[in-house]
């Protein structure tokens, strides 16, 4: 079975005690499935390489995440909390691939990262939420916490997304928060 792993930077690595990961777990790591083609493996090592520069403190308390690509997706990626993979769509074009990449990772975060369950109020707060609303309120899907956090995520990590900028709205004070706990808090 042919499998590529990526590991964090270094200096992340050593964020990971801080974080509660033991010592020879594999923290940040990302594992290509088999079905995911050579150019896409490229275009994830890049877009995942981004990533842990713009989050460095949530991509050091993450678990592990595989990648896998199927043709016959219904949306353009998934999240399966269950067996920590992201499934991509394809073919697709490079900047989709990127933003729904980075999107998954962003809710492979809000279950890997212990941290998060302590941010929710802070980013629901800077949405304009209450405190207590339902993190994955069954709502419409640009008006759910969970996807919002999401899409800031692609934001603070790509500086732009143009997929949803007309459905769905991230304040500028919960992209400062999002930046902030992906820099610094997690």
């Amino acid at each position: 079975m042919r499998s590529t792993r990526i590991m964090l930077l270094a200096s992340a690595v050593l964020l990971a005690g801080a974080c509660g990961t033991a010592a020879g777990d594999d923290p940040g790591a990302l594992t290509l499935g088999d079905s995911v083609a050579t150019d896409l493996a490229a275009l994830a090592e890049e877009t995942f390489d981004g990533f842990l520069v713009a989050a460095p403190a949530a991509a050091a308390c993450m678990d592990e995440v595989r990648l896998e690509a199927a043709p016959d997706l219904d949306d353009l990626a998934r999240y399966d909390q269950a067996t920590a993979t992201i499934t991509v769509r394809v073919p697709a074009n490079a900047a989709s691939l990127e933003g729904s990449l980075i999107h998954e990772l962003a809710h492979h975060l809000e279950v890997s990262c212990p941290s998060h369950v302590g941010f929710r109020p802070v980013f629901l707060a800077a949405q304009g939420y209450p405190t207590n609303t339902h993190w994955f309120a069954e709502t419409a899907w640009e008006q759910k916490p969970s996807e919002q956090f999401a899409e800031a995520v692609v934001v603070a990590t790509l500086g732009a997304r143009r997929r949803h900028q007309l459905t769905l709205q991230i304040t500028p004070e919960a992209l400062s928060a999002t930046r902030d706990w992906l820099q610094a808090e997690a």
